[in-house]
C-alpha cells in the first residue's frame, strides 16, 4: 500500500483512485497532537483494513471529514471511528433516495429506486472487494454526525481545520483547508488530470469554488482523484470547467435541443473521463444544459448553494 507523506503531518493515499484500486478516492488524514483527522475514507474493506493498520502507531482518530456524499468517499466511515463531519447537504443526500448519490451502473438503473444504501453498498462490494465482503456482514451507513452550512472551523490539539461550502462537482461539496500544513482537499472538486462526473455538478458555482481554491496560501493540492498537485493544476482544471460551460452554452444560444447537445458533444478528448463511455457523457452534457439553461444550480439537489465567499 503506498501512502504519500506530503507534508510532515499529512499523508494521501492516491493508489486507491488509480487501476486496479480505482474504485476510491483519494482518502487522506492529517496528523495532529491530539489525534488524527482523515479526509474522506478508504471505500473497499479490504483497503480500510490496511488504511487501520497504517493509521494505528499514529494516534486515534478523532475526526473523519467526507467532501461529498458520493460513495467513494463516504462508504467506508463505517470501518473507523471518529466523528464524521460533513456538509448539511451530504447527510441530507446520504438520508434520502438513492439517486441522490447517482447510481450510474447500467445493472442498477433500473432498480435503484427501490435499494436502500446499505444494499447498494454491499452490491457494490460484491462488484469490486468479494473478499472484503466478509469484513462488511455487520454494514451499516455511517452518516456525517456534525455538519455545517457554510464554513467550520475544527480545532484539534495544535492544528485548525478550515471547512468551506465550495459547491461545484456536487451542490454539498466541502473544500478542507489546513493552513499550518500549507494544504488544501477539494474532493472531487479538482481531478487532477482526471475529468470527475459532471452529472451532478453546478458549473457556475464550481468556477468560483475553484478560483477560491486558487486564492489559499498553499503548497499542495489534494484531488478527489489524480495525483497531488498545485494551484498550476488548478488553474488548468478551471480552463476545462470553463470550456465544458463555454460549449453547452454556445449550443443553447444556436438553438440547439437538449437531445441535439447529449448527441453532438463528448468531452473525453479534453481530459481523461475517471467515468468513461458514452452513457456518462451524454448525462455530463445533460446536467449542464439544464443547469446552464437556468442560469443557477437550483434543482432541489440536497445542498444550499453559495453565491460568493
Amino acid at each position: 500500500m503506498k501512502i504519500r507523506q506530503i507534508t510532515p503531518n499529512v499523508f494521501v493515499d492516491t493508489e486507491s483512485s488509480e487501476p486496479p484500486y480505482g474504485h476510491g478516492s483519494n482518502p487522506s488524514f492529517v496528523v495532529t497532537s491530539a489525534g488524527i483527522v482523515m479526509v474522506d475514507a478508504a471505500m473497499l474493506p479490504t483497503r480500510a483494513m490496511k488504511w487501520k493498520s497504517e493509521i494505528a502507531g499514529r494516534g486515534e482518530v478523532r475526526y473523519i471529514i467526507n467532501t461529498e456524499q458520493h460513495l467513494d468517499h463516504v462508504a467506508g466511515n463505517y470501518f473507523f471511528p471518529g466523528t464524521v463531519v460533513s456538509h448539511q447537504g451530504v447527510r441530507a443526500a446520504l438520508r434520502g433516495p438513492l439517486e441522490h448519490i447517482r447510481a450510474f451502473e447500467p445493472a442498477l438503473l433500473g432498480q435503484a429506486r427501490s435499494l436502500s444504501l446499505r444494499e447498494y453498498v454491499l452490491w457494490q462490494y460484491s462488484q469490486w472487494d468479494p473478499e472484503g465482503l466478509a469484513l462488511a456482514k455487520d454494514y451499516q451507513p455511517r452518516l456525517p454526525e456534525l455538519t455545517f452550512s457554510d464554513r467550520l472551523t475544527l480545532y484539534l490539539g495544535d492544528t485548525v481545520f478550515e471547512l468551506f461550502h465550495l459547491p461545484g462537482h456536487t451542490p454539498s461539496q466541502v473544500g478542507v483547508y489546513v493552513p499550518r500544513e500549507r494544504v488544501v482537499f477539494t474532493g472531487d472538486n479538482f481531478g487532477n488530470a482526471i475529468q470527475p462526473s459532471l452529472a451532478q455538478c453546478c458549473p457556475l458555482e464550481w468556477v468560483r469554488s475553484l478560483k477560491f481554491i486558487e486564492g489559499l496560501d498553499v503548497d499542495h493540492v489534494v484531488p478527489g482523484h489524480g495525483l497531488v498537485g498545485n494551484k498550476a493544476d488548478v488553474r488548468e482544471f478551471a480552463a476545462f470547467i470553463q470550456g465544458v460551460i463555454d460549449t453547452v452554452t454556445g449550443l443553447i444560444r444556436q438553438g440547439r435541443s437538449k437531445e441535439e447537445a447529449m448527441n453532438a458533444v463528448s468531452f473525453e478528448s479534453r481530459l481523461l473521463a475517471r467515468h468513461p463511455g458514452n452513457e456518462q457523457q451524454r448525462m455530463n452534457v445533460a446536467r449542464l444544459y439544464d443547469v446552464l439553461s437556468k442560469k443557477a444550480c437550483a434543482d432541489g439537489a440536497p445542498g444550499t448553494m453559495k453565491t460568493s465567499f
